[in-house]
């Protein structure tokens, strides 16, 4: 538990990409592989989405997305988070879904990128797990 390259937060003890801080905060087991877990991409009506898990419980954690349109500079999106509140739709990015799992008490939420393909032809989406 002292040792950063197993309990820290960038770390991924289950070697599955995933890092420790964004399986907190999604309410995933850090020492389980979860690659189908991980954040998944898709489109909808031409624009980029992201669907990622949530555990609505933690409170010393938030999500983060974020869009780009080169990798460099990144827009920062919906926020979900017990502690600074949640902003689901701003001027970057739109939420599509947010669904209970009344069984775990985890969320699935969808996100959709507001940088339209035919303004921006090259853009990303990411999320990103932080602590105040």
């Amino acid at each position: 538990a002292n040792t950063a390259a197993i309990a820290g937060d960038l770390a991924t003890p289950a070697a599955d990409g995933i890092p420790n801080l964004l399986k907190y905060v999604s309410g995933l087991n850090p020492n389980v592989p979860s690659s189908p877990a991980a954040p998944q991409p898709g489109t909808n009506s031409g624009g980029l989405t992201l669907s990622f898990f949530h555990d609505p419980s933690v409170s010393d954690a938030t999500l983060q997305v974020e869009v780009s349109t080169d990798l460099v500079i990144w827009q920062q999106g919906s926020r979900y988070s017990t502690a600074l509140g949640d902003v689901p739709s701003n001027t970057w990015t739109g939420q599509l879904a947010r669904v209970l799992d009344a069984a775990t008490g985890i969320e699935t939420i969808t996100v959709q990128s507001l940088l339209l393909p035919a303004n921006y032809p090259r853009s990303f989406i990411r999320v990103k797990a932080t602590q105040p």
